[in-house]
């Protein structure tokens, strides 16, 4: 089986993920969101500089595969980000036999329970995401703004199997197998990767354009969006939600406007907040 980023590639999204993750419990722990991994964004450095020492010294050394195949496996909801923040392949991912490529691609689902639109009723305790090729251990949970430890035995948690097509979620929510609550808002983002083989497909590059709030704004413009698709906006280190191109914008989406190349966004921008557009 070929590599699903090459190692120099895989080197480089460690180093950015280190960063995202490190913010990650700064925000955390600001907000009071619950528990937090903290040495998450210790063991992803760490494991990135003794790639990089090998990589350095010897990059045919033959235990580079599985130790980059490992670092890949630790960057989870970090890895599209790093992708998409680095710009290597405009957000695809060549695969090493045949020419082929990988498609990375983020989700996140969000509803509350007993809400219209909700994906589960009170009381219930399993829940199945239908989507083709979800990466293993890209699957993060959120309740009520913390995260949500897998298997854990002290707190409300969930179990995961990964299919070829879904995936299933299995919650505890009061430690004796209960199941969801009204009013529980859930958060669920996961990564696929899809491969195509085609001869022709065409790679556009995503170009990220960077702006800094002056504060107040609720929309911004840019003439070399006209036209264009806008992949990923990221509001700090933080990906915003579905990128709409019609109707009003609720909750993490952002509008999009192609005929315009305006962007609009629910909530007004804070004075010094940095955004960051990935188009092709």
């Amino acid at each position: 089986m070929s590599q699903v980023a090459s190692i120099s590639n895989t080197i480089q999204y460690g180093g950015i993920s280190t960063y995202l993750a490190s913010t990650d419990i700064a925000t955390y722990k600001a907000l009071s969101w619950g528990q937090l991994n903290n040495n998450l964004a210790k063991t992803i450095s760490e494991v990135t500089k003794s790639v990089k020492w090998a990589y350095n010294n010897n990059s045919s050394n033959p235990t580079l595969v599985q130790t980059s195949e490992y670092l890949y496996s630790l960057l989870g909801k970090f890895l599209y980000q790093s992708i998409s923040i680095s710009g290597n392949s405009g957000g695809y991912v060549v695969g090493q036999s045949a020419g082929n490529i990988a498609i990375i691609q983020n989700y996140r689902v969000e509803f509350t329970v007993g809400q219209a639109g909700s994906l589960m009723t009170a009381g219930q305790t399993t829940l199945t995401i239908s989507a083709a090729n979800v990466l293993s251990n890209s699957a993060n949970v959120y309740l009520d703004g913390s995260i949500m430890y897998a298997n854990a035995t002290d707190q409300a948690t969930y179990s995961i199997v990964y299919s070829a097509n879904s995936f299933t979620l299995s919650f505890n929510i009061d430690g004796n197998g209960g199941g969801v609550q009204n009013g529980q808002k859930f958060i669920i983002e996961y990564t696929t990767q899809s491969v195509s083989t085609s001869s022709n497909y065409t790679l556009a590059p995503l170009t990220p354009i960077d702006y800094t709030a002056t504060g107040g704004e609720t929309s911004i413009t840019y003439t070399n969006l006209i036209g264009r698709t806008v992949i990923l906006v990221f509001l700090g280190s933080t990906p915003s939600g579905q990128i709409i191109t019609s109707g009003t914008p609720t909750g993490t989406q952002v509008l999009f406007n192609t005929a315009t190349g305006t962007l609009t966004f629910v909530d007004a921008l804070v004075a010094g907040e940095d955004v960051k557009i990935i188009y092709a």
